[in-house]
């Protein structure tokens, strides 16, 4: 078995950052340390996968809203899951697989429900910067706008910045055309491929996703699936995807996303210009 050490330096600034942000949190927002989270004994979670390759299925619907998951691993004190509240599609961070097939076209609506038990638009997870441009909706509710990362796209379905929506697209973007009602539509006329679908809402991209709007779209052709039927590619049980992204936690296992800038007279919250996290997250789990 090989073992790797990270860098001193790069372990000396991930322990300096720890304790800046502890220190501008205080004690009711404190960080959990990652000494707190085991390591390597959480099962690997494998998104579920919507199979748009059969001949019934090219026209699908994916729901962005708000859950609670169990990201950790840990319990509370009366043994419960420590459930994070999180945003997804269809119900699951990452969102499901779509696995699709090239030149067979797919048309998928994107419906944000970004709303309460009532109803109701909910406010953003995280520290949003209204000093920037940014998707600002003149209605209550979180902007959100699907892009295929990756994807030979048509311009109306390619998910443009500002073709952003709110909740049922009460109000929507500059260039908004297609989200809720009309499907974009996915030509796959492209070669077998790694892609990933995620959020590009202007200004909160970074935000929207790091919150978990984000998932595997898998393109196969002919010469893909002569090349697995061959033995050279690995059989499709063993041909799994990993979406590894680093994260920060409070100690009551909430996300958290440093906000506070280090110029004295910029706006608070602020946009920051990189972002390192102390706990890994693999397929949506530590």
């Amino acid at each position: 078995m090989k073992t790797y050490r990270l860098p001193f330096n790069l372990l000396a600034w991930a322990c300096l950052l720890g304790c800046l942000l502890s220190a501008r949190l205080g004690p009711a927002q404190a960080l959990l340390s990652p000494d707190a989270v085991p390591k390597f004994v959480n099962a690997l979670p494998i998104p579920s996968v919507i199979n748009t390759t059969n001949s019934g299925k090219k026209s699908i619907t994916l729901t962005v809203s708000q859950f609670e998951q169990d990201l950790l691993g840990l319990k509370k004190p009366d043994g419960s899951p420590l459930l994070t509240t999180v945003w997804g599609y269809n119900g699951q961070y990452p969102g499901p697989t779509i696995l699709a097939k090239k030149d067979q076209p797919v048309s998928v609506r994107w419906l944000n429900r970004l709303v309460d038990a009532a109803g109701q638009p909910l406010p953003h997870l995280l520290p949003v910067d209204q000093s920037i441009s940014w998707a600002n909706p003149p209605t209550p509710g979180v902007p959100i706008v699907t892009h295929l990362h990756g994807g030979h796209t048509e311009s109306a379905s390619d998910g443009l910045p500002e073709a952003w929506y709110t909740p049922f697209a009460q109000s929507t973007g500059p260039v908004f055309s297609k989200g809720e009602n009309i499907p974009y539509y996915y030509e796959n006329s492209q070669d077998a491929a790694t892609l990933w679908y995620h959020d590009h809402a202007l200004g909160i991209t970074r935000l929207n996703v790091y919150a978990g709007l984000a998932g595997f779209y898998l393109l196969t052709d002919g010469f893909e699936n002569g090349l697995r039927h061959s033995g050279r590619l690995p059989d499709s049980r063993y041909d799994i995807g990993l979406a590894i992204q680093d994260r920060l936690f409070t100690a009551d296992g909430q996300l958290f996303y440093p906000s506070e800038p280090e110029e004295e007279d910029a706006p608070r919250p602020s946009i920051l210009p990189e972002f390192f996290g102390d706990i890994i997250l693999v397929n949506g789990k530590a």
